[in-house]
């Protein structure tokens, strides 16, 4: 299986400088250009960005994506992070499209994504694919998700990152199921349905989640509970509720 690095953002008349796509070992490229001849910008082509992603979600997506106004990055990382992998090209490297310096900065990028799909990227039975909003966890692992999905070369550490996700398992994984510190439990349910959910809902951090992929949840002592949904909000339920592994609620009573 190729991996797909999605570059998004590159001033217009740089592209048209070079409209052939860079080629890296393992990895094909895909590069969807600003609408903007100068600027880096991402406004008028993300529901194209994200659509291409979703589209080819299987194959391990990793956005890399150059804006130029620093910050409103955050409303586009926030969108997408928790599904693909998000990088992103500083102002002068995204204008230099098409030069040895553009090449070496993706070139150094994807290795570090190779390390980081080696290390962190999730597996079926990682904890990254609990619902963040609604397991609580010890408060020296609860930024577990916010690390694995924000490490970059230049900020934190793929291998503390890993040491973190270790330690979440040592503390919150009990007889096959997960355990928060609300005494929630959470068990992996049987798959089912799910295949009409938008594609960033099948995937968690470049992950493909199986068809219909949900924690079953419930207290220990059989009692009615609380858990945070996808937004944050307080859901009561008196016996159980399946939630996906974004916080969205499936059911329950």
């Amino acid at each position: 299986m190729s991996l797909l690095a999605l570059i998004a953002g590159i001033p217009l008349g740089a592209y048209r400088r070079r409209p052939e796509r860079p080629t890296f070992e393992q990895w094909r490229v895909r590069v969807i250009p600003s609408s903007h001849h100068s600027k880096a910008k991402l406004d008028g082509i993300w529901t194209r960005v994200m659509r291409s992603a979703e589209a080819a979600a299987a194959d391990g997506v990793h956005l890399i994506l150059a804006h130029y106004r620093d910050d409103e990055r955050p409303k586009f990382e926030d969108e997408a992070s928790k599904s693909f992998r998000v990088v992103w090209l500083s102002r002068g490297i995204a204008q230099s499209y098409g030069a040895k310096a553009f090449d070496e900065a993706i070139g150094k990028a994807l290795s570090f994504e190779d390390d980081w799909r080696r290390s962190l990227r999730p597996s079926i039975d990682s904890p990254l694919l609990l619902p963040e909003t609604a397991f609580s966890a010890e408060m020296g692992v609860a930024d577990m998700w916010r690390r694995a999905m924000r490490v970059r070369e230049d900020r934190d550490s793929i291998a503390a990152v890993a040491n973190m996700i270790g330690r979440f398992r040592e503390r919150h994984r009990r007889s096959e199921k997960w355990r928060d510190v609300e005494n929630l439990t959470f068990a992996r349910g049987p798959s089912h349905g799910g295949q009409h959910l938008p594609g960033w809902r099948r995937m968690k951090l470049t992950f493909r989640l199986p068809d219909g992929f949900h924690f079953d949840v419930r207290h220990d002592a059989n009692r009615a509970f609380f858990v945070r949904n996808e937004s944050g909000q307080a859901l009561k339920f008196q016996r159980y509720t399946n939630i996906d592994a974004h916080g969205y609620i499936r059911g329950g009573g």
